[in-house]
């Protein structure tokens, strides 16, 4: 960046690389103890048990024992306090209306996930980097304010409501006045007897008593003591949080992904941005005499900080959400690195000219631009040889490329005609259109999601044409109205927004329709899928769980019945309709971020940190809608990857094409042998050879070696050599009663991973 351009006050960057990589080594060494279970999981309870209610309670205390309230911006806590509140209520209403039976539960549960923050253990090192050693205002402090806020005054009413939700499932009456009263009586015990809270108020109390009393310190011996607790508990806190990461970082994955995802994008992206606009209002209206610049940037950087491990805590407590409270705070962790480190580098810029504002735009549409166009290209090249052009979901997408493609030579067209207006408005005809159209193209892939989930492939396909004509007419017909009732501003700050307010109405609108359109289609398609699947049974079993393996019997004449297909199976086509739900997911938070940086331009002139960090973001994410499709599609794993991925594993490692026998071509003395050992032998087998084995980094639970085998079916008599028992194992292998961990060997007598077949 460019520095004779850019003015800096208070905070300082050059110790914060330094102190991020420094938090999240530690975590990974936590991460690294769990794994290899160098701590058991005993220990790793005890180092929470210290940290929660020993190390923590004393650093709370401790220092808002000392802290000068009379200098705190009341305006700042209420500020984090009414944008927690916005997006915790925001949060619980969506997650309310969105769930079918109406779930209480998970409404309280993911509020509380959406603004719990890891204030102190990973954001306490990364303020004090950035603000530790600037005099004037202590931000440093303000952790110790903020902790308690949300334990306080939000954390309460997400527990009443899981409170409400498990006292209803215990019985189907409805609740009486008494149970309710003794739920919310139980809730405000339990916070009010948590250590964290008791030492908050207990600090407080003390500190008022310094205040107006004749002691205006705490003695030293017990300032000693609690310093020697509260400097243990940062490191403590992060190994604690590496470990609690062991075992959970493969459970993102179906509708874990999409509510984690949510989840992350509200608590990371959303609520930063409205704490914000939130304090920067409040203290501009407000009597206290601060930089509202300044404390509006740093609630920016502070409710980037990523969820605590205590959310999983307390979906265990009432066991609901588990894996999708803990998916949200490890995923979460891991991707606030970068968004803290981009946020921590933005908010120590308090102004930015105009003319360093562009370049920065205009470079980052560049990189952006080149990454999305090169990887758009390898998608197409992926569809033409697999012939995914053909299938009808990905016509759509590859519309969505398209419009992509032309959007990024129109953003480079019109940065490299600024002075010349005919080509300039030539440029703008290319660009504009593309980028409404990306949008329409979303909507039109939300809509068809759902008509393939809840109707049928065949009623998807019959809306092509409205979805060709409005998909391209509609932006078309957008940018003749802008170029006929407004003229081009000179010179535009953003030469993205040639036109002034009438084009950033014009888009605001159309990224609220997109935007709400594929939500509401998204969320209609869970809610439909999920009653009919629970009513279309077969003999008792799920008829969707068919649909993949009668396409891969009956290849394109499969019979798709309506109403059977969940966001996560397969379409006419058999393609698997959760990459593009997960795509549907990506874009529709690229709009999200448009429809901020549009209002953001509306009501807000000065450029400053945040405002260039969202127009960052936002460029990324608009022109980047080529690299989410290239992440979402170009590894597909059933062609192309799966099979060189096979080739350099024949090559390295010898493995074999296993071809399975159906039970008919199985010979007499095969089904024989297998029918013995099914019968009297498979359970004692078991029990014998069965254990969890590591190779390398991973760990194969329920396996057994093909020397294991050997040797048991030698000392039980059921094989007379070696080799018997190899042409034994075969036998079993070939019925699929065991097959090898990787389905990539036959049965042989060497340490191979091989697992009993249910």
């Amino acid at each position: 960046m460019d520095h004779q351009n850019v003015h800096t006050q208070g905070p300082s960057v050059n110790n914060l690389f330094p102190s991020i990589a420094q938090s999240f080594v530690i975590i990974l060494i936590g991460y690294l103890f769990g794994r290899f279970k160098i701590i058991s999981p005993s220990d790793s309870h005890s180092i929470g048990s210290f940290v929660g209610k020993l190390a923590l309670p004393a650093l709370l205390f401790k220092n808002l024992a000392v802290i000068d309230l009379k200098s705190v911006s009341w305006c700042l806590i209420a500020g984090i306090l009414i944008a927690k509140a916005v997006i915790f209520f925001a949060v619980a209403i969506c997650t309310f209306f969105a769930t079918r039976p109406f779930n209480l539960g998970k409404a309280g549960i993911f509020a509380i996930c959406s603004v719990h923050s890891n204030d102190l253990a990973i954001g306490l090192p990364i303020v004090t980097a950035l603000y530790g050693s600037s005099g004037g205002f202590d931000y440093v402090a303000y952790l110790y304010l903020f902790a308690p806020v949300t334990l306080l005054f939000l954390n309460p009413i997400g527990f009443a409501m899981l409170e409400y939700w498990k006292e209803r499932n215990k019985s189907e009456h409805v609740l009486n006045c008494r149970r309710i009263a003794a739920s919310l009586a139980r809730v405000f015990r339990n916070v009010a007897i948590n250590p964290f809270v008791f030492t908050t108020v207990l600090g407080l109390l003390v500190n008022v008593i310094m205040t107006f009393g004749i002691r205006r310190e705490l003695p030293s011996w017990l300032t000693g003591f609690l310093d020697i607790l509260g400097d243990a508990y940062a490191a403590c806190a992060l190994f604690a949080i590496g470990i609690f990461m062991v075992g959970r970082l493969q459970r993102l994955a179906g509708s874990t992904l999409v509510v984690s995802g949510v989840l992350i994008i509200a608590k990371s992206v959303l609520l930063p941005i409205v704490a914000d606009q939130t304090v920067h209002w409040l203290i501009r209206n407000g009597s206290e005499n601060a930089s509202a610049e300044e404390l509006s940037t740093f609630s920016f950087l502070y409710c980037t900080f990523p969820a605590a491990p205590t959310v999983f805590i307390f979906a265990s407590q009432y066991k609901i959400a588990m894996e999708i409270a803990a998916s949200s705070v490890v995923f979460g962790t891991i991707l606030s690195a970068p968004i803290m480190y981009l946020s921590a580098r933005m908010v120590s810029i308090n102004t930015v000219e105009e003319s360093h504002f562009s370049r920065i735009i205009e470079q980052t549409r560049l990189d952006i631009s080149v990454v999305s166009v090169v990887g758009i290209l390898w998608v197409y090249f992926i569809f033409l040889l697999s012939k995914k052009y053909k299938s009808y979901t990905h016509i759509i997408v590859m519309h969505i490329m398209a419009a992509v493609v032309f959007m990024c030579i129109g953003g480079q067209l019109l940065d490299h005609t600024e002075n010349e207006p005919y080509w300039q408005y030539l440029s703008f005809c290319i660009f504009f259109p593309s980028v409404m159209a990306s949008r329409m193209w979303t909507a039109w892939l939300a809509l068809s999601l759902f008509l393939i989930v809840v109707i049928g492939p065949h009623a998807a396909e019959k809306a092509w044409l409205p979805f060709l004509f409005s998909g391209w007419g509609i932006p078309l017909l957008l940018t003749m109205i802008i170029i006929c009732v407004s003229s081009a501003t000179s010179p535009p700050v953003d030469v993205s927004f040639l036109f002034g307010n009438t084009q950033l109405i014009l888009s605001f609108v159309v990224l609220v329709a997109v935007f709400f359109t594929g939500s509401a289609f998204l969320g209609l398609m869970f809610i439909v899928a999920r009653k009919r699947r629970k009513k279309t049974l077969i003999n008792g079993s799920e008829l969707t769980s068919s649909i993949h393996s009668s396409y891969q019997h009956s290849g394109s004449s499969l019979h798709v019945q309506q109403g059977i297909i969940t966001p996560w199976e397969y379409d006419l086509n058999g393609t698997q309709l959760s990459k593009f739900v997960i795509l549907l997911l990506l874009l529709l938070f690229s709009c999200l971020v448009g429809i901020m940086i549009v209002v953001w331009k509306l009501t807000y002139e000065e450029i400053t940190g945040v405002y260039v960090a969202v127009n960052v973001l936002d460029t990324v994410t608009n022109y980047g809608q080529g690299f989410f499709i290239f992440i979402v599609l170009a590894f597909e794993k059933n062609w192309f990857w799966n099979a060189l991925y096979r080739k350099i594993r024949q090559f390295f490692f010898h493995i074999e094409e296993v071809v399975v026998l159906s039970e008919e071509e199985l010979s007499p003395s095969v089904k024989n042998i297998c029918n013995t050992f099914k019968t009297h032998h498979i359970q004692h087998c078991k029990e014998s050879i069965v254990s969890d084995k590591r190779y390398l980094l991973r760990v194969y639970e329920s396996v057994f070696t093909g020397c294991d085998l050997v040797d048991w079916l030698i000392e039980n008599h059921l094989a007379i050599s070696r080799e018997d028992a190899v042409h034994y194992g075969t036998s079993l292998l070939s019925a699929r009663v065991i097959a090898h961990v990787l389905e990539e060997h036959y049965f042989y007598d060497e340490p191979l991973f091989y697992k009993f077949l249910k």
